[in-house]
């Protein structure tokens, strides 16, 4: 797993997102296809049997409730489907959270880091800087070791940080966002929407 920037970190996950979703995808299809499958023979061979055990004007009641049952059904299945939808992509991004936090342990999350503070104080060169840095993120310390001595910038651990990357704040309020929390929290819709991991009935 050799990452040196963000579109081949992005290319990963999405590649995994799309990779361990398709075996879920096929469970649920077949899980859901199921469901409607049983209850709507349920239905019908309740109204079928109405049907042969009553004549004149209670059939169209009958077709009447036959037909309130069914879309009854259809609600359940709907409600079913997002619950299950909802945990589905939970279950695929907390495998890629997983995978993220080993990715922080490795040399590459190290070179990724360095590079964009080095980028950072670069485009600044003038600005006081405050770095936050998760106080779990030993590499992610390690590569702001590098400015450690540097009395414009300081260096603060933080446990608002989950995953890894930083924050550098500015004495203006402004804050440049760098975590890996935030961009896979800004592309949670952007993943699912590009694999295309929406079960359809």
């Amino acid at each position: 797993m050799e990452y040196y920037n963000e579109d081949q970190l992005y290319k990963y996950f999405k590649e995994t997102i799309k990779r361990d979703s398709m075996k879920k995808m096929d469970r649920l299809r077949k899980e859901i296809d199921a469901i409607k499958e049983r209850e709507l023979k349920r239905i019908d061979l309740e109204a079928k049997r109405q049907i042969d055990w009553t004549l004149g004007g209670e059939l169209q009641e009958i077709k009447k409730d036959h037909q309130t049952k069914i879309n009854q059904i259809s609600i359940n299945i709907d409600v079913k489907l997002m619950e299950i939808r909802a945990k589905f992509f939970e279950e695929i991004f907390d495998n890629v959270i997983a995978k993220l936090n080993k990715f922080t342990k490795k040399e590459e999350y190290y070179k990724l880091i360095l590079k964009k503070v080095n980028d950072l104080i670069k485009e600044y060169p003038k600005e006081d800087i405050v770095f936050l840095v998760s106080k779990n993120d030993t590499q992610g310390i390690k590569a702001l070791d590098c400015i450690k001595d540097n009395k414009k910038y300081q260096i603060q651990q933080t446990s608002d940080i989950s995953i890894g990357g930083f924050i550098a704040s500015f004495k203006d309020g402004v804050e440049v966002d760098e975590t890996l929390d935030s961009k896979i929290s800004d592309k949670k819709e952007d993943f699912i929407e590009k694999s295309r991991l929406f079960i359809r009935k």
